[in-house]
């Protein structure tokens, strides 16, 4: 019984003790990091954006690259085309729903889902070899 009694306290320590690592591991990196950026953000909103956006653009293309090189040209055009294709039909929809041109909205949705089955049916054709 008191076996049991001390095993249940020490899970309960060890979890708290956990508990707290963490909360004072995210305190500290939010001083560490946060602060700063969110002061910076403030003090300088124009250049804080430049740097955010550059770094998420050199990000960006980091990644485009490194898939690009995995998987070769053909598959990774064909899915960027696929993701450009969705992302630009998915926004003109949005714009203009927002704009309350619903009719446009859905015509451009036909669009971007016929544009879609059209970039597949060419990339699955280009896979297998046949060129039409």
């Amino acid at each position: 019984m008191i076996q049991s009694v001390a095993k249940s306290c020490r899970k309960f320590f060890s979890a708290l003790t956990k508990v707290l690592v963490l909360l004072v591991v995210c305190i500290g990196l939010g001083l560490c990091f946060v602060l700063p950026m969110w002061k910076w953000a403030s003090d300088s909103p124009k250049t804080y954006s430049v740097a955010i956006l550059t770094i998420a653009g050199l990000a960006l293309l980091y990644f485009l690259f490194f898939l690009w090189k995995k998987s070769g040209s053909l598959r990774f055009f064909s899915r960027l085309a696929k993701v450009l294709i969705t992302a630009a039909g998915l926004s003109v929809c949005i714009v203009l729903v927002i704009r309350g041109d619903r009719i446009w909205a859905l015509a451009s949705l036909a669009v971007a889902v016929i544009l879609y089955v059209l970039a597949s049916t060419l990339s699955s054709k280009l896979k297998s070899g046949v060129k039409k």
